[in-house]
């Protein structure tokens, strides 16, 4: 569904203040909540490229002001089940794959690193928000909309919320999408870490037509109070993708 929730995936951020519904909120119908999620499709896919995407890649910067510090990753995608992150960490490189059979983590010079079970069931989960064709309503349990909008910011959001698989115990997620445009201008997602389970915010802004997709290009979020800025500089969609970038046994 939604290319710009990829990097929210991919790095844990912890929770800060966000705008919550008013006590007693009531539920928007199922029809009106479907007639959002389809302008919220339209509105992150203006080229109607969507169902067009067998592969893609996400070039990204990621800033941690705090710390001067600018870390490069690349994203590899193969529809429907095929994933793969390299993130330059300064002295060594880590490498994430997911291959629709198993996951692995890979620091090149020190080995693989196993990647716990209920970790697996989340990065599969996570799969499915990688895929643009998806609606909202297609990618999570249970899928709410409140029946009024809440300010955040100064913009008219409305609040949608979704559940993850029931395996995961997990909360669920909540998307506040700016009315104007129908694009997600902030999330609430809890991501299970080696850390633990960690609340997470990640605002959305800098939209930008991206190979027919609309990416926000600026994603802000925190961890343990520090802040990092997540930078889309390129993406590109079908382009050829062998498949040694997903086989776990290649990596060292």
């Amino acid at each position: 569904m939604k290319w710009f929730s990829v990097v929210l995936s991919a790095l844990a951020a912890v929770q800060v203040v966000c705008a919550a519904a008013p006590a007693g909120e009531s539920r928007a119908s199922r029809a009106e909540l479907q007639v959002f999620a389809e302008q919220m499709q339209r509105a992150s896919d203006p080229g109607n490229v969507a169902k067009t995407v067998k592969t893609m890649t996400v070039a990204s910067l990621f800033e941690f002001p705090s710390q001067g510090l600018k870390i490069p990753m690349k994203m590899y995608y193969a529809a429907p089940d095929k994933f793969r992150t390299e993130t330059e960490i300064p002295g060594m490189t880590s490498i994430e794959i997911v291959n629709g059979k198993k996951a692995a983590k890979v620091v090149k010079g020190l080995g693989t690193l196993p990647v716990p079970d209920r970790e697996l069931l989340f990065k599969e989960f996570r799969l499915r928000l990688m895929d643009p064709k998806l609606k909202f309503t297609e990618l999570f349990e249970n899928p709410t909309m409140d029946s009024r909008p809440i300010m955040v910011d100064g913009r008219s959001c409305r609040r949608l919320t979704g559940g993850l698989p029931p395996a995961l115990k997990l909360p669920p997620v909540e998307y506040l999408v700016d009315e104007k445009t129908a694009l997600p201008y902030r999330t609430v997602m809890t991501l299970p870490t080696e850390l633990g389970d960690v609340p997470t915010v990640t605002t959305f802004e800098e939209y930008k037509n991206l190979s027919g997709l609309m990416i926000a290009t600026r994603q802000t979020s925190k961890i343990m109070n520090m802040n990092n800025i997540s930078h889309i500089t390129k993406v590109e969609i079908n382009p050829p993708l062998s498949d040694k970038l997903f086989d776990t046994e290649h990596e060292e």
